[in-house]
């Protein structure tokens, strides 16, 4: 998983960091998302008071993929 900032283009975005994941599958998104230790793990991240998250979970399907050209 990887923190993506928001470019500093968009500073009025109520998003500030994206964090993307793949999945290989729907199944593999839920067995982990059913695993209690990844619950408990989310749960810390939401209630740290020090660093506070708000998550906005979603799966979607890619439509496009870009890659940098080779130089």
């Amino acid at each position: 998983m990887t923190a993506h900032p928001t470019p500093e283009a968009a500073p009025a975005s109520p998003i500030t960091f994206i964090n993307v994941s793949h999945w290989d599958t729907r199944e593999a998104w839920d067995a982990a998302t059913a695993d209690p230790a990844f619950e408990n793990q989310a749960a810390t991240a939401r209630d740290d008071r020090t660093t506070p998250v708000t998550s906005s979970t979603g799966l979607y399907d890619v439509v496009v993929e870009f890659s940098a050209a080779a130089v």
